[in-house]
């Protein structure tokens, strides 16, 4: 294309050299700015599954051997061992999910 630019107007040869480094500037910048947002979201992703993680295992020990009954006491209401045992079905044998 610069070649053809050339052979129609010499000067179009410079303007299409400056418009090419402009182009390529642009790419280099759109190139880092999806790389930053890519690192940026693949962060966030890390830093939620770290939450998680500490939730269920704190101080890396599953959490049934550090966080005793008053915690969730606590945290949900005096009246917890009540509401899970109205919601429990003594006679199931399977994993069983409530929402407190």
């Amino acid at each position: 294309l610069k070649n053809k630019l050339s052979e129609i107007d010499p000067v179009l040869n410079d303007i299409s050299s400056k418009t090419l480094e402009k182009a390529l500037h642009q790419f280099n910048v759109l190139g880092q700015k999806a790389g930053n947002s890519y690192k940026r979201k693949n962060e966030t992703s890390v830093s939620q599954a770290e939450k998680i993680s500490s939730a269920i295992y704190p101080n890396s020990t599953p959490q049934e051997r550090v966080l005793g009954l008053l915690t969730f006491l606590n945290k949900y209401g005096l009246d917890l061992t009540e509401r899970i045992a109205e919601e429990l079905d003594l006679f199931c044998f399977e994993m069983q999910v409530f929402e407190v």
